[in-house]
């Protein structure tokens, strides 16, 4: 997620955490899948095509998510 949208985010009272602020940058899809279901949170992705083969993978297992929101990567001004 671009710092921008973050900022934008928390600016408007939501809770965001980057994969960068928590050191979590060099981690797999699925590892960041996980680590977001394990905290209760939500993904926002630019990345379309591996997410969506994740949340089909997830429903398949019978494992539970707490959501995915795709984006197109527009820029901020």
């Amino acid at each position: 997620m671009r710092v921008l949208l973050a900022e934008v985010l928390r600016n408007r009272g939501g809770t965001v955490t980057r994969v960068f602020e928590v050191g979590r940058h060099d981690k797999g899809d699925s590892g960041q899948l996980a680590y977001a279901g394990k905290h209760k949170m939500t993904i926002v992705t630019h990345n379309t095509k591996d997410y969506a083969i994740l949340s089909k993978s997830y429903v398949e297992l019978g494992k539970n998510h707490f959501g995915i929101i795709v984006s197109d990567q527009n820029s901020f001004s």
